[in-house]
């Protein structure tokens, strides 16, 4: 799900550099697009807001029945990051820094070409 809800947030930042409405703003890269082409993005938008609040209802209407069903908090967890496991449950194995230091700076970088590039 979080998957999906980051792609969806993707598209929707994506579609949103091209949006032509008259109703709001334009987006910056509206004016480089053939207004056919900039309408169909705009709906595709559309598209991708209404999906995104699909998959929102949809993950907390998950959270809900889960913490009913089978009376786990996943909320307190996800915020905290702790979540007390069974004994029979292995605790889970913390990487090196140097890992660490290495996907942060490949993350860096990433948004580094992407906010140079867009």
């Amino acid at each position: 799900m979080v998957v999906l809800l980051l792609t969806l947030l993707l598209g929707e930042t994506l579609t949103g550099l091209y949006v032509a409405n008259d109703v709001a703003d334009e987006g910056p890269f509206t004016q480089l697009t053939p207004p056919q082409i900039a309408n169909a993005i705009t709906a595709l938008h559309s598209a991708f807001w209404d999906a995104l609040l699909a998959a929102v209802a949809l993950h907390i209407l998950a959270i809900l029945v889960y913490a009913s069903a089978k009376r786990h908090n996943l909320l307190l967890p996800s915020i905290t990051g702790r979540k007390m496991l069974p004994a029979s449950v292995p605790p889970s194995r913390m990487v090196g820094p140097t890992q660490a230091v290495f996907l942060l700076t490949c993350g860096g970088l990433a948004a580094a070409v992407l906010a140079n590039f867009l």
